[in-house]
């Protein structure tokens, strides 16, 4: 068998076990210590000299403030993407020689108050439950919810405490929002790679707030320039209900305005589906057979 070529599949399998924590909650065995991160649920701990936050919505928000469904495939895959560079950056040992990143990932749940609530975690200097192994046998995956008796620690290294020196996340604008109102207050750097919303170019307010993605803005001048380009002059505007999606429409209308666009009627869609959302979309599709003219 080829040595060079166990060694991702091995990685790879660490990083399914690390999904199955964050989608079920379930307790994993690996080679590191399986432990609890402060009695907060849906969390990973990858130990390293330097700690990396992460915020990424795994689950669904739901009407109960608790986490509802699995979310799209996507927000997986942000997560694993974390994972797999700092993977690649601790086995190169010409970008960052004599340290290791680690990570700190929580579910968001796709909800404001629990990406505030998990954020909290980054600036209080959180006890973390880190089995202190040796530098050559460190490997690795630390999830919550552990119950074996190898879980067991001594009281220093349950004291061990970890601030992170940034984070990565979240991924709704909205949810950033609240989390870079908190961060900034401690100075503390934070990418997202998916919220939009122009409030968050506003470096007054949040001064250490970076994306890699452009905002909305951007997005409705591409509109603006298709609807031209067609020449469809009068149109219904649909949009998600919330702050991404109001403010996108916002600066649709606005463009389209100035290009002489009539915009025939705004429909609102409900964040989140369920039997309640259906009855809208319904509503919503009624409403739009009612202006058959506009596109």
């Amino acid at each position: 068998m080829d040595l060079h070529a166990t060694v991702p599949y091995m990685n790879m399998n660490k990083h399914i076990a690390l999904w199955y924590v964050l989608l079920w909650g379930v307790s994993i065995n690996s080679s590191g210590n399986i432990m609890e991160v402060n009695g907060t649920t849906n969390s990973v701990l990858i130990h390293g000299d330097v700690m990396l936050g992460g915020l990424f919505q795994i689950h669904r928000s739901s009407d109960d403030d608790t986490c509802g469904s699995l979310s799209p495939q996507a927000h997986m895959q942000a997560l694993e993407t974390m994972v797999f560079v700092v993977d690649k950056i601790n086995q190169n040992n010409t970008f960052l020689p004599g340290f290791d990143l680690g990570v700190l990932a929580f579910d968001d749940c796709s909800q404001e108050a629990y990406s505030l609530e998990q954020a909290v975690h980054f600036v209080d200097g959180s006890s973390l439950f880190i089995d202190n192994m040796d530098k050559g046998e460190r490997q690795d995956v630390i999830c919550s919810n552990a119950t074996t008796e190898t879980d067991q620690l001594s009281e220093k290294q349950r004291n061990t405490v970890y601030s992170v020196a940034g984070v990565v996340g979240a991924a709704a604008s909205v949810n950033s929002i609240q989390v870079a109102n908190l961060l900034k207050l401690f100075k503390i750097p934070q990418i997202s790679y998916w919220s939009t919303s122009p409030d968050l170019s506003n470096k007054d307010r949040y001064p250490y707030f970076f994306r890699t993605v452009p905002p909305d803005h951007h997005q409705a001048e591409v509109m603006v320039e298709l609807l031209v380009h067609f020449n469809w002059t009068y149109i219904t505007v649909i949009h998600e209900n919330s702050n991404y999606g109001i403010r996108g429409m916002e600066e649709l209308h606005r463009l389209a305005r100035e290009k002489g666009i009539c915009i025939a009627a705004t429909e609102t869609l409900p964040r989140d589906g369920g039997p309640r959302g259906d009855d809208e979309y319904d509503g919503i599709v009624r409403r739009l057979y009612r202006r058959p003219k506009a596109r």
